[in-house]
């Protein structure tokens, strides 16, 4: 059986999927929220706005650990890494 990946192309992000967002350490289950699709990134990331929605405490130093500043066209921000987070892809038959 094949499955697709459920998403959209927006005109100026690129390739969207809606994904469920899974944080226990942070109390965040099933959230779901649109994450660009990067198939050349290694790591996947939360934009502050999302964060703020979710009242992510950046001084939580129990379950969040500032890591080097991640770079990109926009310039250069800080970023923050949690253990054990996890993505729920949500998948159609084809």
């Amino acid at each position: 059986m094949r499955h697709r990946i459920i998403g959209f192309h927006h005109d100026i992000l690129g390739p969207i999927i809606n994904c469920g967002l899974e944080i226990p350490s942070l109390n965040i289950t099933g959230v779901v929220f649109p994450f660009l699709l990067d198939t050349g990134s290694s790591i996947t990331t939360l934009s502050n706005y999302y964060a703020n929605q979710l009242n992510i405490d950046y001084n939580d130093t129990n379950n969040l650990r500032k890591d080097k500043p991640v770079s990109g066209i926009g310039g250069t921000v800080d970023a923050y890494l949690v253990e054990n987070a996890g993505l729920i892809i949500f998948l159609g038959r084809e």
